[in-house]
């Protein structure tokens, strides 16, 4: 008994530090992939997480393979087992499985990445980082979002990230006898100095409906994604500015007066 204690002795030291060496190692590998997508600007920076995940647990499974021979366990039995187990654990977990696979899909397929503000029938925000089994957000109000993939991968994504430039419409109602020529005039003239909306295609003004006491101008404008946000909160006020100064007279929509009660007595 003692002679085989003395004997496991320095096998299991030297596994020790082999499987230390190998924690140590896979961090600093995670780290490294990190530090060399970081300086590859034209690599998603969506995949950075994920590969430096599969580069930790690569290395940290060769470490302990490699501790396991050093002890004198033959590893093919121990893969037969994992495996098993593994088989086991499937099963039990088939929706954290499936949202692994969903977040494989969507890496392979990129539907959407880190920076873009998404929106499905459930949920809206920016993407912070998209993982193997859940994708994290920004909410609009700031609150974090913590998403499984497969709640994103079963249903329809909306990004309103993707396309370079966004649709921005605005109504704007014209006095019933007023000349359309100049607002349209007036609203062109405002357009083309915005380096926000862009050139092509240009932006469409036209009359949408006719009213007893006012022409609805509808402006069809395409801004730069980036500046969506912002233009779609100024237009309004700007563009009715702009009429203005060129001498357009515009209608304000009035409420109905409310209705008094009959005086009784």
């Amino acid at each position: 008994m003692t002679l085989w204690i003395v004997e496991l002795l320095p096998r299991f030291a030297v596994a020790l530090i082999i499987l230390t060496l190998g924690v140590l190692c896979s961090r600093w590998a995670a780290r490294g992939v990190s530090e060399v997508l970081e300086r590859r600007t034209h690599m998603d920076v969506t995949l950075g997480p994920v590969l430096a995940t599969v580069a930790r647990y690569a290395v940290f499974v060769l470490a302990l393979i490699a501790a396991l021979n050093q002890l004198g366990i033959r590893t093919t039995s121990v893969i037969a087992v994992l495996g098993t187990v593994g088989l086991a654990i499937g099963l039990s977990l088939q929706a954290t499985l499936a949202n692994c696979a969903a977040g494989l899909m969507l890496l392979f397929l990129r539907p959407f990445r880190a920076g873009d503000y998404i929106q499905t029938s459930a949920i809206a925000g920016q993407v912070l980082e998209v993982g193997l089994f859940a994708t994290k957000l920004r909410g609009a109000d700031g609150l974090f979002v913590f998403v499984p993939n497969s709640a994103i991968w079963n249903q329809w994504v909306k990004n309103h990230s993707h396309n370079e430039t966004r649709l921005v419409t605005l109504d704007i109602p014209l006095r019933y006898q007023e000349d359309i020529a100049p607002a349209r005039a007036a609203l062109t003239r405002f357009f083309e100095p915005d380096a926000r909306i862009a050139k092509l295609p240009p932006p469409k003004i036209y009359p949408s409906a006719y009213s007893d006491s006012a022409i609805t101008l509808t402006i069809n404008a395409w801004a730069m994604t980036g500046a969506y946000a912002e233009v779609n909160t100024e237009l309004p006020e700007a563009a009715r500015s702009a009429l203005e100064a060129a001498g357009v007279e515009l209608t304000t929509p009035r409420r109905p007066a409310p209705e008094t009660a009959p005086a009784t007595g």
